[in-house]
């Protein structure tokens, strides 16, 4: 039962819904309230950092906090299971907002066996480092990006290009044409993009896509990720740039 709340909460965080989140609590979502530490658990103790996001993305810090302190106290029950301590570092990292926490998080996933874990912890260290790092930062985020692009992460690999962005980097999609303006998103999105940029409200658009409005939503949520932008007015601006 656990499990599968876990499976549906992270499938609605990836279409920006919330609704199961906020009547779940973090204990139900937690992989370490079923009891010790299983390797063979397909809920994994390394995807506390991953709940951690999506309760600080839902300004629920103090559940936040929460899974954090679990996952140390199984650290203290178990010093030796491999790559805990890596985890605890990553959680408070994340709940503490310390970029050194997130380096020392990346390093200790040196050798990890399970290479998207590694690649968030170096996109956090990436994120969370002050702009006098931005060098480093880099270095940390183009790792990740090699990665989720290796292992076929569309998603997580256009985040971490929408950050390197924010770094003032620019790294295209292997995927994408070189003549495209818009490389980073689908023709789906695309298409979204072009009614949003008129005015089109997401009603308009879902009426003219024959789409959902709440699908339209959800396009755009991975629209604004992906571009680095974070409202309607900023994707209309670099519409008209990238129309020049």
């Amino acid at each position: 039962m656990q499990t599968g709340a876990w499976i549906l909460a992270r499938l609605d965080a990836v279409e920006g819904e919330t609704k199961r989140l906020d009547s779940l609590s973090a204990r139900t979502l937690d992989p370490l309230t079923e009891g010790p530490l299983r390797a063979s658990d397909p809920r994994r103790y390394s995807d506390g950092p991953v709940l951690i996001h999506m309760l600080l993305d839902n300004d629920k810090a103090a559940d936040a906090a929460d899974v954090a302190q679990r996952l140390e106290d199984a650290l203290e029950r178990s010093p030796d299971f491999p790559f805990l301590s890596a985890t605890v570092a990553h959680a408070n990292a994340l709940v503490h907002r310390d970029a050194a926490l997130a380096e020392t998080a990346a390093s200790l996933y040196d050798g990890c066996p399970q290479p998207l874990v590694r690649a968030l912890a170096l996109e956090d260290a990436g994120a969370l480092l002050p702009p006098n790092r931005a060098t480093d930062a880099v270095k940390y985020l183009d790792t990740a990006l090699e990665i989720y692009t290796s292992a076929g992460a569309e998603r997580d690999a256009a985040r971490v290009r929408g950050l390197l962005r924010a770094r003032g980097v620019r790294r295209s999609s292997p995927n994408a044409r070189s003549s495209s303006r818009w490389p980073e998103l689908s023709e789906s999105e695309m298409a979204v993009v072009e009614l949003v940029a008129r005015g089109g409200t997401n009603r308009e658009v879902a009426d003219q896509l024959y789409l959902s409005p709440h699908t339209i939503n959800a396009h755009l949520r991975h629209v604004f990720t992906k571009l680095g932008i974070r409202s309607r007015i900023e994707l209309a601006r670099l519409a008209v740039e990238r129309s020049a």
